[in-house]
């Protein structure tokens, strides 16, 4: 099984919205923290905190959230497919596991391994992976694992990023952020990519480019102008480069496509 992309506890703005008619090209995970309203197989599904699903390749997917988001997500390749029929896990249906504590706890030690460079990486991975997809098949049968304990430091530097990138339009600096754990900002950098896996201008900068696909399919009011500056960009132009990068086509032309 290889990872494309995961993120734990990611917070979106409200209205966000997720619209992939043609669904994603590998298989994707979702687990949602607070409600959302799901468009599947023709039906509308007002999901309450901690649904997940499964979205086979090719899937349409399709949801919004009326309220700020919080949820963890992963797109895993088509090698996922042999381990969720030995699970018993269900694919492209909304369900409801027993206890969802542990999706954050071990998201978050697949995220940093993900975005770290450490020896026999692959390996801990699918480690990761197993040990998720048995805890998942656990709680659907009732079984709820028991919470592992944090360390004060750590539920202080989650609750600081949940705080930054649920406010992606401010323009924060990492000695603001730094200051709000009572760090330097040398401090605050280390620690962050220790428990995150990447550094906190990135994870800023793409908490503000998916802000920014969530501006450009609901605000169509907004010029792209206005979009750049709603997210604190003091050079549009610098906004339309970085958009490029993340996406293959210029704002505009991701509306457009969209709309």
């Amino acid at each position: 099984m290889q990872i494309e992309r995961v993120r734990h506890d990611w917070p979106e703005t409200a209205g966000f919205t997720i619209d992939r008619p043609e669904g994603y090209p590998i298989y994707t995970f979702l687990h949602f923290q607070t409600p959302v309203t799901l468009e599947l197989k023709g039906q509308t599904i007002n999901a309450r905190p901690g649904a997940c699903i499964f979205f086979a390749p090719g899937v349409p997917q399709h949801f919004h959230a009326e309220v700020s988001l919080i949820h963890n997500w992963i797109h895993i390749d088509i090698g996922l497919s042999r381990w969720l029929q030995e699970y018993k896990l269900p694919v492209n249906q909304v369900f409801y596991p027993t206890d969802t504590e542990f999706i954050s706890q071990i998201f978050q030690k697949i995220e940093a391994e993900h975005f770290g460079n450490h020896p026999h990486k692959q390996k801990m991975l699918e480690g990761y992976l197993h040990s998720f997809l048995i805890l998942l098949s656990r709680a659907l049968q009732g079984y709820a694992p028991p919470p592992e304990a944090e360390q004060p430091e750590k539920l202080q530097m989650r609750a600081i990023r949940k705080a930054v990138l649920s406010n992606p339009a401010k323009r924060w600096t990492v000695n603001e952020m730094a200051a709000m754990a009572a760090m330097s900002a040398s401090r605050f950098h280390i620690a962050y990519k220790a428990y995150f896996g990447t550094s906190p201008i990135q994870d800023l900068k793409e908490a503000k480019l998916r802000y920014a696909v969530t501006l450009l399919t609901t605000e169509k009011s907004l010029s792209v102008l206005q979009v750049a500056n709603r997210l604190g960009y003091d050079n549009p132009y610098h906004f339309i480069r970085m958009f490029k990068i993340a996406y293959g086509m210029s704002p505009g032309a991701y509306r457009k496509k969209k709309l």
